[in-house]
């Protein structure tokens, strides 16, 4: 073994892999872009809060009511699944599949199709009910925001 005092440096990383210096730009001197029509303002889930009253709750319904039809028609699909002993486990975890993995489809179809102990007039309330208050949401938000 060589003398340690002696023994030649080697550098851990090789010299071409190793990046060069930096140059740091003083971030004043930058190029901005035109300011443009962009209005600076305070908005809560992507709604402009300097509108008005109706325009603000429409605004959020908007984005707001998607999520929570999802959410309820999920949970209340899981747990149809859950609760219903005649289905085979295979059947089961096909339809928790299909409800979790595709978006807004899995649970609609799930509520539509899979012959569910809940009153067709339930699930129809549930689906129907809750396209149409969207869509009368949709519609309102569109006849506010052409005025």
């Amino acid at each position: 073994m060589p003398d340690p005092a002696r023994a030649p440096v080697l550098p851990a990383i090789p010299r071409e892999a190793v990046p060069g210096a930096y140059e740091i730009r003083d971030a004043r001197a930058l190029d901005r872009p035109a300011p443009g029509n962009v209005r600076k303002e305070p908005a809560v889930l992507a709604t402009p809060l300097a509108v008005s009253w109706w325009g603000l709750l429409v605004g959020l319904y908007g984005y707001v009511l998607p999520v929570v039809l999802y959410a309820a028609w999920v949970s209340i699909s899981l747990w149809d699944l859950v609760r219903r002993d005649e289905l085979t486990t295979g059947t089961r975890v096909g339809w928790m599949a299909v409800v979790l993995l595709v978006p807004f489809a899995g649970p609609v179809a799930y509520l539509a199709f899979a012959r569910s102990p809940i009153p067709a007039a339930m699930r129809a309330a549930l689906v129907l009910g809750g396209i149409v208050a969207y869509l009368a949401v949709a519609a309102l938000g569109a006849l506010l925001g052409a005025g």
